[in-house]
């Protein structure tokens, strides 16, 4: 990434860090116009990342870049207060419109993700999505997806750091936000709104 943003961008001044509390030393000793957040990135926290990094430095611009499925999760994190949304996969054309987007203090999501926001709004009537799964949380996503993985409640919890009575209290309240009753199910319901 910053060799590409080396090429895409110029003049650039690039700080790197291998973890989220070394991320946040540099949050606290320099101002930075753009944090570019990987979610899964060593001692990270995920969604809180956002808040805490917000804390540090209010007015900083944050582009989630992220391997994980951004149907499921960039609309989370722009609601968390992220500025944009880009998978790793993104061309380097994509890569250098969500940076200067950010910057310019507009949000980004990718042009599949924004028709996807457009279709479900023109099919609703112009009314929110009653799709089940936006109601579910951060956490409760990635239990759903480890879940429908087929891992089991102790692996899940191994997985977080969680207890296993944790776990199950996601479970729980997943499998009832969605009305469903098994994995089977669970894994029916994410086929039907294509997640």
């Amino acid at each position: 990434m910053v060799v590409t943003l080396e090429k895409l961008l110029t003049p650039v001044q690039i700080d790197e860090s291998d973890n989220f509390n070394d991320a946040l030393q540099y949050l606290s000793q320099h101002p930075y116009d753009l944090v570019i957040l990987d979610i899964n990135i060593p001692a990270g926290t995920n969604l809180q990342m956002i808040s805490v990094i917000h804390l540090k430095q209010p007015t900083v611009k944050i582009l989630v870049y992220s391997a994980s499925d951004e149907k499921l999760h960039s609309l989370r994190y722009l609601q968390a207060g992220a500025s944009g949304y880009l998978m790793k996969d993104s061309p380097a054309t994509e890569i250098k419109e969500a940076i200067t987007s950010v910057l310019n203090g507009r949000k980004y999501v990718s042009p599949q993700i924004r028709q996807n926001l457009l279709d479900d709004y023109a099919d609703n009537g112009g009314r929110s999505n009653n799709n089940p799964l936006l109601n579910l949380s951060g956490r409760e996503i990635e239990i759903m997806e480890m879940l429908a993985a087929g891992k089991s409640v102790g692996e899940i919890g191994r997985i977080c750091n969680l207890q296993v009575s944790t776990i199950s209290t996601y479970k729980a309240r997943i499998f009832k936000k969605l009305n469903v009753n098994n994995i089977i199910e669970l894994s029916e319901k994410r086929k039907q709104y294509n997640f």
